[in-house]
């Protein structure tokens, strides 16, 4: 879901139950190229800046754990 808020651009992401690793195509810096976002406990405004391109990897909760070797109660509601 998109849309204005203070003539701002943002997108509303909403819970899905899923883990993504998200890759910046774009960056310059190999410390800000990816993050991995845990389980959601509410929507999040993202703000669309200008022209992005990303990549994103989904997991099922079931299954993230076997890809990133930790529990992902440690990455609930965080990035």
């Amino acid at each position: 879901v998109t849309g204005e808020v203070d003539g701002d651009q943002w997108n509303r992401v909403i819970p899905d139950g899923c883990v993504d690793i998200i890759f910046d195509l774009k960056t310059t810096s190999a410390s800000k190229g990816a993050f991995v976002s845990g389980l959601m406990r509410t929507f999040e405004l993202m703000p669309i800046m200008g022209h992005q391109s990303l990549l994103g990897i989904r997991f099922y909760s079931e299954t993230a754990h076997l890809f990133l070797r930790n529990p992902i109660s440690m990455i609930n509601g965080n990035r």
